[in-house]
């Protein structure tokens, strides 16, 4: 708590210089990279959302306690005399059962003795399991004055949707809304694993700030069902104290049975010291690769090694247009989406959903069985962005559940091999930012396993200013979007080959050309970057679908081209001998 205080002090007379400094010292704190500007921007945000909290009560009050564990960054140890900035939790044991105290996110629960914890991921979350249950807690913050508002639109407009439930075979069983709380319990119909029921609770806190517990248990299990009351009637919260951070070990597992032409692929893009470009245009299937990229090309005097394609659960797999890409010595990032209407009616089926029911997908095996017979190596990014709440395999609206997206990336995973596929180099593959940005649907929450991804895939667009009214975007420039990756994800997946798997700049609210060039002078510090693939197509406004909201193109005008041509030159890197 004395360490909060200091932090106050030094943000009001940080913020007092400014006021005294005027706009321009304002502007710097908002939009530098520097670690002084970046490191006050993360304590103006944690003053924000923890200041309003209550400090920490007795947390033993009532306990006879048989035993303490305290464990530290994510290691047993013993209690410090100042949190400073680490990661404290401590489990108190009693005869029955625990309180598990968590320093760093401000809470404190008790749990049957038998439910074991996992606070690896504790920047997002805390996970129990056991009580034939598994649960998982986390402290959210909205930019929202009404708490209700945001949960019922942001976490469950699609499980409190009629038509939505009836489609996905969903039963609503209850909701309840009160002062203090919200509670929502769904049942998935048909569902033949354990875990067909979720419980999800909101602990509201009078604030903008507000606690997240998902619990998931079978149906008949009526003890496992009270855990969620249990988790009401005991919940204790209180201003944080130390820093949550991650007690992680991801790194890519190659599997034994690539073809060697493929595993020399993967050595030879993890291993270069010089990004290698991709591009991405409308069509790129048919007049994409047929004339818009060999004119793009022709311009800046580079030929792209990666090309971007996406298909969907009816698209196949495109096996001409991969061969064509091979013998013009180009590899192709190939998505595949699981879905069916190309994430335009999310409202809809579920196929994700269905997947997760089934374990399996004839259309996928498919899919698979063409890219084994294709047999050259591609990119195979499965499910991009599933971080959003724009496609119908993410969290938010497939229970709020990121265990689905890893069991069924797994399932897909388990069908390629059973298939006989061993070409296929694999891309996890987040949004930069998530939507909602609330810690349960982290990044690193979707992780499938060290043995289901090979390269970390990163997003991060500059989508200029057209939506400034509406979502409040602003301009960004290359380093500030992976400056703020790099700091929060490094030390996650810092062990990865990284992919900016797609990217563009927008030019509504700043100017491109200088954004291109600022992006060329900075990439190469970022030494797990690889390659980059620029997005060259736009967003058009969902009001007429005609209105074009982000002009992503690398080729918008001749300058645009310039600038590229700059970046580029004297540059050619190839992905096959």
């Amino acid at each position: 708590m004395e360490a909060f205080k200091r932090h106050k002090r030094a943000l009001l007379i940080v913020l007092l210089g400014c006021l005294l400094a005027g706009v321009p010292a304002l502007y710097y704190l908002r939009t530098s990279t520097s670690r002084f500007a970046v490191n006050f921007r993360a304590m103006v945000k944690r003053y924000i959302q923890t200041g309003s909290l209550p400090n920490r009560p007795d947390l033993t009050q009532g306990l006879v306690i048989t035993r303490e564990t305290v464990y530290v960054d994510g290691v047993e140890g013993s209690m410090p005399e100042n949190i400073g900035d680490r990661d404290v939790k401590v489990v108190y044991e009693t005869s029955n059962d625990i309180r598990f105290c968590d320093y760093a996110n401000g809470f404190a629960v008790s749990l049957p003795a038998s439910m074991k914890f996992d606070f690896s991921l504790s920047p997002r979350f805390v996970a129990f399991e056991g009580h034939n249950a598994r649960l998982i807690i986390s402290k959210d913050w909205t930019y929202d004055r009404d708490v209700s508002g945001y949960i019922e639109y942001y976490f469950f407009r699609f499980l409190l949707d009629e038509s939505y439930r009836e489609k996905n075979g969903i039963e609503l069983i209850e909701h309840t809304r009160e002062r203090a709380f919200e509670r929502l319990t769904v049942r998935l119909n048909d569902y033949p694993g354990r875990f067909d029921t979720y419980t999800y609770l909101v602990i509201k806190t009078g604030t903008r700030n507000f606690y997240f517990a998902r619990l998931k248990y079978p149906y008949d299990d009526k003890e496992a069902a009270a855990l969620a009351q249990l988790v009401l009637d005991t919940f204790i919260y209180f201003n944080p104290e130390g820093v949550a951070r991650y007690s992680t070990d991801f790194y890519p597992v190659l599997p034994d049975n690539w073809t060697p032409e493929t595993r020399s692929l993967y050595e030879r893009l993890a291993g270069t010291e010089e990004v290698i470009w991709g591009i991405f245009t409308k069509d790129v299937m048919g007049e994409g690769i047929e004339r818009t990229i060999p004119e793009i090309e022709e311009k800046i005097g580079y030929k792209f090694p990666i090309i971007l394609a996406y298909t969907g659960l009816d698209g196949g797999f495109p096996t001409e247009f991969m061969e064509r890409c091979y013998q013009e010595g180009r590899v192709v990032q190939m998505t595949l989406q699981v879905t069916e209407s190309n994430n335009l009616d999310l409202f809809g089926r579920s196929p994700w959903l269905e997947l997760y029911r089934t374990g399996d997908d004839e259309r996928i095996r498919e899919f698979a069985r063409a890219a084994r017979e294709f047999g050259k190596p591609f990119l195979f990014r499965l499910n991009n962005e599933m971080n959003s709440d724009w496609v119908s395999y993410g969290g938010v609206n497939n229970l709020l559940d990121p265990d689905i997206f890893i069991e069924n990336w797994r399932t897909v995973y388990k069908i390629f091999e059973e298939e006989g596929v061993n070409n296929a180099i694999w891309i996890f593959n987040p949004n930069d930012r998530d939507c909602p940005p609330n810690a349960w649907n982290g990044q690193a929450a979707y992780y499938p396993g060290n043995g289901y991804v090979h390269i970390f895939g990163i997003t991060g667009y500059n989508n200029g200013t057209y939506y400034r009214y509406v979502t409040g975007e602003r301009w960004r420039e290359f380093e500030e979007i992976y400056d703020r990756i790099h700091n929060e994800m490094h030390g996650v997946f810092g062990r990865f080959p990284w992919m900016i798997t797609e990217f563009a700049s927008s030019s509504i609210g700043g100017d491109k050309v200088k954004w291109i060039d600022r992006m060329f002078g900075c990439i190469d510090k970022y030494s797990n970057i690889k390659a980059a693939v620029w997005f060259s197509y736009a967003d058009f406004d969902p009001k007429d679908n005609k209105t074009v909201s982000r002009p992503y193109w690398l080729d918008e005008t001749e300058e645009t081209i310039a600038a590229f041509r700059r970046g580029l030159a004297g540059k050619q890197a190839k992905l096959f001998p």
